[in-house]
């Protein structure tokens, strides 16, 4: 699914690419910091909270919210398996997550713009149950 050049939510691509490319920097920032400590847990979660939703909004939304709640589903039953980061899953960020969270390393969160990595930047906009058959990232304007 694409979103036409009407339905962007930026005019200008060079903003959206500046803009991106911050948000980047300001996740990776707070990855090192919390990675020497140097930041509240309070600070560093509403920082990465921020920056994380933000570069939501680049994606097209291609899920309804029934479809995700499908997804869920379907991640949560263990006789299936599940939806995976394609990106390094060995690494610190992904121990990390996996252990606060309990779950698989590298497990897919279903979201209305495809599936997220909350440990990378990895997503997929693709689903066996959802009829996808995307190749590639959807077209984002950059």
């Amino acid at each position: 699914m694409t979103q036409s050049a009407s339905t962007k939510p930026y005019s200008d691509q060079g903003e959206v690419i500046a803009l991106r490319s911050a948000l980047r920097n300001l996740l990776d920032a707070c990855y090192q910091a919390d990675g020497a400590e140097n930041l509240s847990e309070e600070i560093d979660g509403s920082l990465l909270d921020a920056a994380s939703e933000a570069l939501e909004l680049q994606y097209p939304v291609i899920w309804t919210d029934e479809q995700v709640a499908m997804l869920e589903k379907r991640q949560a039953d263990s006789s299936l398996h599940p939806y995976t980061c394609g990106g390094d899953r060995t690494d610190r960020a992904h121990r990390w997550h996996a252990d606060e969270s309990g779950d698989e390393p590298g497990l897919l969160y279903p979201t209305v713009r495809g599936w997220k990595c909350p440990a990378c930047d990895y997503r997929q906009f693709w689903s066996h149950e959802t009829g996808d058959r995307f190749s590639s990232t959807p077209e984002t304007g950059a």
